[in-house]
């Protein structure tokens, strides 16, 4: 949380100094106007592509406790308890551990690429490259 809110300030105050927002304020527009209206749709992308990007730690972090035990509780599935579970039966199937494992890979790659993409439609400096 505070790494998100950390790019929002930092995004806002890099708003606040644009050239519409003093013509804004010259023309008289009040301060909810300004943030309803103008500093929350510019802000909105970049949070969205963070918090996509974040997924894929997240989705890290559960298996990793659900490895070590500490995660989801048994009656609910979670891929790093079955990564744990598979373990006992690397020598006879190993594919009970690696399944799961290759399921964790593919989803965060999956995000990753996804807030990647984002990026790459939302960023306004990128637009018109190729």
């Amino acid at each position: 949380m505070p790494g998100n809110a950390r790019v929002i300030n930092g995004l806002v105050l890099s708003l606040k100094e644009t050239d519409y927002v003093l013509a804004l304020r010259s023309m008289g527009s009040s301060n909810l106007r300004l943030m309803l209206n103008h500093s929350l749709p510019n802000a909105l992308p970049p949070v969205i592509i963070l918090v996509t990007l974040q997924f894929g730690g997240i989705i890290m972090a559960e298996a990793g406790l659900s490895v070590l035990g500490i995660g989801i509780l048994p009656p609910g599935a979670a891929w790093g308890a079955m990564v744990n579970d598979g373990y006992k039966f690397l020598k006879t199937n190993p594919m009970l551990s690696f399944a799961p494992g290759i399921a964790i890979m593919l989803v965060v790659f999956a995000f990753n690429m996804g807030g990647d993409g984002l990026r790459d439609a939302l960023d306004p400096r990128l637009r018109g490259v190729i």
